[in-house]
């Protein structure tokens, strides 16, 4: 999915789910490429939380190797930042009760295993014109303000994210109005949240 989600109360609510106090986290931040830095940067700092930043793939791998982390965001482009050393990695930080954000515009090139990590089954691309957001009542905590929020945005072209399919133990807390297919979910008993 891209965007429509507020990163703050996302990254507040991963934390909440866990039962953790925002000011006592190892997070990690993996971000290959320029997807909006400042935006996550922003909401890490606004949260108080300390990060580490890793961008290329020794970076990555460096980091995912060097300690555990209470909570893992990755966000990009591509979903290819999920490759298979990667994952190997983040799995058995989710199976042991570790957090992980994932925001990714091209899910619907994700593999088997890729969507086992998240709790999906599939994705499905989206085209122009985008849907805005809607949520069940009452919303989530992920779920910013009230109403729809729009996701139009000219920027990021040619991939505009996706609708997701939720697997049997995950659920979504937003969905697009216009198609009621889900935008965010929930998996790994709370531990994953992907949009």
């Amino acid at each position: 999915m891209r965007g429509g989600v507020n990163f703050r109360a996302a990254a507040a609510v991963v934390l909440m789910l866990a039962g953790s106090s925002a000011h006592a986290q190892e997070v990690l931040l993996i971000q290959p490429d320029t997807f909006e830095f400042g935006v996550i940067g922003g909401a890490l700092d606004e949260l108080d939380l300390e990060y580490t930043f890793a961008v290329s793939r020794d970076q990555i791998l460096g980091a995912l190797r060097s300690q555990s982390w209470d909570l893992i965001i990755v966000r990009g482009r591509s979903v290819g930042v999920i490759e298979t050393l990667v994952l190997d990695e983040l799995e058995p930080h989710v199976a042991s009760g570790g957090l992980l954000h994932v925001q990714l515009s091209d899910l619907e090139n994700a593999s088997a295993r890729q969507y086992r990590l998240l709790g999906l089954r599939d994705a499905i691309d989206l085209e122009l014109p985008l849907s805005e957001l809607g949520a069940p009542s009452p919303a989530h905590p992920s779920v910013p303000g009230i109403g729809f929020l729009s996701l139009w945005d000219q920027t990021y072209p040619p991939d505009y994210g996706d609708a997701l399919v939720p697997s049997e133990d995950s659920y979504f807390t937003q969905w697009y109005a216009d198609t009621r297919l889900p935008a965010t979910v929930i998996s790994m008993n709370g531990n994953v949240l992907v949009n």
